[in-house]
């Protein structure tokens, strides 16, 4: 992924690496094969800023004790080519994800758009290469 914030370009290689993590299941789609990601790198997300004490995104009128911007590359279940459950999963780039805290103690996580992206904290995602999910044939045994 390459990005520019405040005029400078930066570049992160890192690759996801999606495992399989067994069975779970719940009423509403029953029984569902579990994904786990992981970055190689260690690395827990793609953060593009960190800021403490500043307005919050989703709600300007509260200060933020803590305020996270980052990359979301989406859910291991994607790459791993198995959408059994049909949601459709789009991949948000050249958007943005946010996580705040505030300081009376409740936070929110979101997608902050572009536009948003560039004009408020000067950021602009430029590229991000990344491999198609696979194609995989998982057996059903629904009936």
């Amino acid at each position: 992924m390459e990005y520019e914030i405040n005029g400078e370009r930066k570049v992160v290689q890192d690759t996801l690496i999606c495992e399989y993590d067994g069975i779970g299941s719940n009423e509403g789609t029953g029984k569902y094969r579990k994904w786990k990601e992981r970055f190689a790198s260690g690395n827990p997300k793609i953060l593009l800023l960190k800021v403490d004490g500043t307005s919050g995104i989703a709600f300007g009128n509260k200060k933020t004790v803590n305020q996270e911007i980052f990359f979301d590359l989406g859910p291991a279940w994607y790459y791993m080519g198995d959408d059994e459950g049909g949601s459709g999963y789009k991949p948000i780039y050249p958007n943005a994800s946010f996580s705040e805290q505030y300081q009376d103690g409740s936070g929110t996580k979101g997608v902050i758009l572009a536009d948003e992206l560039l004009n408020k904290y000067n950021i602009k995602l430029i590229s991000w290469d990344y491999t198609q999910p696979i194609r995989n044939n998982f057996s059903s045994t629904k009936k």
